[in-house]
């Protein structure tokens, strides 16, 4: 890279090239080349009482070789970013995902070659997850269905109301409390809910999860519009125009000494075809219509399946707790 120096001399053994970028006060971002070795030196050591950082030895031959090497003090730079991708696999439902993790440099001190793009940083790394981020906004889009309509209700004659007591012989406290969380429900309906399961929290939740899971895809079903009878009207009319075209056709091939007889014929055929291209034209066109609203219905069903896994996770989270 130099003359003076090699960058194996310079840096250490082993380097490797990446993408920075660099945040300066009257440029807003500045994307350069860099090597940065696998073992880098300590660059900064303790502040000490006056609050400056001290500089350690290797620091100050490193600024030395720096200076040697021609290189000049580029100030004005606030923050200096390298990120770096790694792909992760979130769910079965999901594809595989991006995360960056990102290292910050602020306040660096800048040397760069006055003959080429060629930056050299001192300065303290630190990491900045992404991945975290990106995992919290991700959270935020799904959250837990309600689950109030899928405990068993009783019947009308045996209503307990709110602030009804309830027998919970045989019925752990903490297992009523998790299923008033995770369902909503009043404390009387969780503990009759917990009774029909025998007690058991995970088959209580799990039930309620079934529950919920047939009854999304029930109301999905219901919303779906049926193609066959959306079309059967448009089938029928160019069934019954294709018909007419045949009869017609024969007419006119029985009748084909008479001129005048023929030009009406020909003329009923043309009408009947311009009905028929018509008929074909909204059949398509109503094809196209069904065809998207199905689109549109399977990002639903996507959707539905992600808020059916976050369910999934939550049961998982349930059995964690009772197994703590």
């Amino acid at each position: 890279m130099f003359n003076e120096a090699s960058p194996s001399t310079v840096f250490g053994e082993a380097s490797s090239s990446v993408v920075f970028s660099i945040q300066r006060r009257d440029q807003p971002q500045l994307a350069v080349f860099f090597f940065i070795t696998k073992n880098p030196f300590r660059l900064r050591q303790a502040d000490d009482a006056t609050g400056r950082s001290k500089q350690s030895r290797s620091e100050k031959k490193s600024r030395k070789a720096m200076l040697k090497l021609g290189m000049k003090p580029f100030p004005g730079v606030t923050r200096v970013t390298v990120k770096k991708s790694k792909n992760h696999i979130v769910n079965a439902f999901a594809p595989v995902v991006a995360f960056q993790i990102l290292f910050v440099i602020s306040k660096p001190d800048v040397f760069k070659s006055p003959t080429s793009d060629s930056y050299v940083i001192f300065g303290e790394a630190k990491i900045e997850d992404l991945s975290s981020q990106l995992q919290t906004q991700a959270a935020e889009q799904f959250k837990a269905p309600d689950l109030s309509h899928v405990i068993s209700k009783p019947e009308t004659s045996a209503i307990v109301q709110d602030d009804e007591e309830v027998d919970e012989t045989g019925v752990e406290p903490k297992d009523i409390e998790l299923v008033m969380t995770q369902a909503g429900v009043a404390r009387s309906k969780a503990v009759k809910a917990l009774k029909a399961a025998d007690g058991d929290i995970k088959q209580t939740v799990r039930i309620g999860y079934r529950k919920e899971r047939k009854r999304r895809a029930m109301a999905e079903a219901e919303k779906s519009p049926n193609l066959e009878e959306v079309l059967k009207p448009f089938y029928q009319r160019a069934s019954e125009a294709e018909d007419r075209l045949t009869q017609l056709e024969g007419l006119l091939a029985k009748k084909g000494e008479s001129d005048t007889g023929n030009k009406e014929i020909s003329s009923i055929i043309k009408d009947f075809q311009s009905k028929l291209e018509s008929a074909q034209a909204e059949l398509m066109s109503e094809r196209d219509k069904a065809s998207k609203e199905i689109q549109k219905l399977a990002a639903e069903n996507l959707k539905l399946q992600y808020r059916i896994t976050h369910l999934a996770r939550a049961l998982k989270e349930a059995d964690s707790k009772l197994a703590a």
